[in-house]
């Protein structure tokens, strides 16, 4: 009995140590470049996937190396990392994504990559602390594993909230590579401590100026252990500069999402609300909520909502102190008409016994407000003559504008500049239930149904006159024969209501003919329009091959 007994032991102790696991934080990075045309989408889809897993559960890096061009000023601040972390991946071209050592092949499937990894446990933790003066200080990693194989310890400053315009029309670049503190020959964490000094540097490049110190308030230093072989992580690590001790001690801290999630989409005004939980012992100070592309400049010192974009306010809660182990709610509010589609808040928190330290916090901003139709209105009754169709969109560029009558076919009206808002459309037939559609890089945005009627005359005409078009199929071309009237303009239409044909008469005469030529025309429906003093009348044509 007493050997099974210790066999006993062994099979509940054993287990017990073999399993102990940590929750994985994912390590992404992104190869970029301010001249890669490809890089935007990619960005666009990062941006997207860090917002819906929440910011702070995953630790990001953007490279930026020479490809296509060595003229980017993040890569030219330090090209001699960036080209060793670029060879080895062995990226041949950007954009190149990798989450925790493995290659992303489609910008598609960037979040399902993260959760993948999110999902999974791992052998070992990384915790961070430190100490800092002034712009220097030390990054202590207190590191636990039971990980196989030959794994070394990474570290590497970023910073956020940089603003660039690069010629692939990218501005604000977050998460950006500055320097490594370990070297990218990373160094021993078997022992389970690691302590790295650093120093804030200063950017050459991006400014006019002859140098710009970096943003300690919107500087990382990301930590992470990886098998020197496989490429593979085993698990990253985060922690703000600005979250490191001073020597003036913090008597607060506070906890709160990292992201806001994308605003649903609404046809009114928009609303994100956010959670602040003050988990200290003391009472805490918001100094101030605002929208921004970048990081501002300067000390806050006051409890304010300041306005941006035109926006006659954005309010926000707390408006109060908040108070020890207490939790409250931010709420922006603000008019989509008047503000563009995503930005930044940035947030100051701050402790009136101790006013020298404070803690900024940016989060990613998304409205997601739709492209929506403003006319026609639903079951609204236009004329097929000519009617100016109009929508409202934070968009620019050309998309499609494309019209149905069973909300299935779609047919193309006309290439169009969704930022103008508007397009003066000439369908020349008539009907009930159209719908149309734009086709945007946001989805497709569908009109509601109307109706369409026609202001023309359509035979029988006043027996005084004659409108004739003939041969009527027409092959190769049409005559239209004009008695009594006193004609100004002839027009010809086809069926999705583009103008094939435009005649105007400069001398109006009562009897007309005019030769319209179709041998250029697809086979098909078209509307012969004929405008004249007494009116506008209206004939089709089929024209057949």
């Amino acid at each position: 009995m007493i050997p099974m007994k210790k066999s006993l032991l062994l099979l509940i102790f054993v287990p017990a140590f073999v399993c102990a696991q940590s929750a994985r934080m994912p390590l992404v990075e992104y190869f970029t470049n301010t001249s890669c045309t490809n890089c935007p989408a990619w960005t666009q889809a990062l941006d997207q996937s860090l917002t819906n897993v929440g910011r702070a559960n995953v630790a990001v890096v953007l490279v930026h190396n020479a490809n296509p061009s060595p003229n980017d000023p993040f890569y030219q601040d330090n090209n001699a990392e960036s080209n060793a972390r670029t060879s080895y991946y062995a990226v041949q071209g950007d954009p190149d994504l990798f989450v925790d050592g493995t290659n992303v092949s489609s910008n598609s499937y960037i979040e399902v990559a993260i959760q993948n990894e999110i999902k999974q446990t791992s052998s070992l933790s990384i915790a961070l602390s430190g100490v800092r003066n002034g712009r220097s200080g030390t990054v202590n990693a207190a590191i636990t594993s039971t990980a196989s194989g030959q794994w070394k310890l990474f570290a590497v400053i970023t910073e956020t909230g940089l603003t660039y315009h690069g010629t692939n029309g990218e501005v604000t670049h977050n998460d950006v590579f500055r320097t490594t503190l370990t070297t990218w020959s990373g160094v021993d964490g078997a022992s389970g401590h690691v302590s790295l000094p650093f120093t804030l540097g200063y950017d050459d490049n991006i400014s006019s100026s002859d140098s710009v110190p970096w943003n300690m308030d919107s500087c990382r230093i990301v930590v992470w252990a990886q098998n020197i072989s496989t490429k593979a992580v085993y698990q990253a690590a985060q922690i703000w500069v600005s979250q490191l001790s001073t020597s003036v001690q913090p008597t607060f801290t506070f906890a709160t999402d990292d992201s806001l999630l994308s605003a649903p989409p609404v046809i009114d005004d928009i609303e994100a609300v956010g959670n602040i939980q003050n988990i200290s012992g003391s009472t805490i100070y918001v100094s101030g909520v605002r929208l921004v592309d970048s990081l501002p400049d300067g000390n806050w010192t006051t409890a304010v909502c300041l306005a941006y974009c035109g926006a006659p306010s954005v309010d926000t809660v707390p408006s109060n102190p908040l108070s020890p182990n207490g939790n409250q709610q931010f709420l922006l509010h603000f008019d989509p008409d008047k503000t563009p589609a995503s930005g930044h808040v940035i947030m100051k928190f701050y402790d009136p016994n101790n006013p020298s330290y404070s803690v900024i916090r940016q989060f990613q901003f998304k409205t997601n407000a739709p492209t929506q139709f403003l006319l026609p209105k639903a079951r609204q009754t236009i004329t097929s003559n000519q009617d100016t169709i109009s929508w409202k969109t934070d968009l620019t560029g050309k998309v499609g504008l494309f019209y149905s009558t069973d909300n299935v076919s779609w047919y193309l009206i006309d290439s169009v500049d969704v930022g103008s808002g508007s397009y003066v459309w000439t369908p020349g037939f008539t009907g009930f239930n159209f719908r149309l559609k734009l086709i945007t890089s946001e989805g497709s945005a569908v009109s509601s149904a109307f109706n369409l009627q026609s202001t023309a005359v359509y035979e029988p005409v006043p027996v005084s006159y004659t409108f004739v078009c003939s041969p009527n199929p027409a092959n190769t071309s049409v005559n239209i024969m004009l008695t009594g009237y006193e004609t100004k303009r002839v027009t010809l239409f086809d069926a999705l209501g583009r103008m094939v044909y435009d005649n105007a008469i400069v001398e109006p005469l009562a009897n007309t003919n005019i030769v319209v030529n179709t041998s250029a025309l697809r086979s098909g429906m078209y509307y012969t329009r004929v405008y004249s003093a007494s009116g506008v009348f209206s004939k089709p044509v089929m024209v057949m091959h």
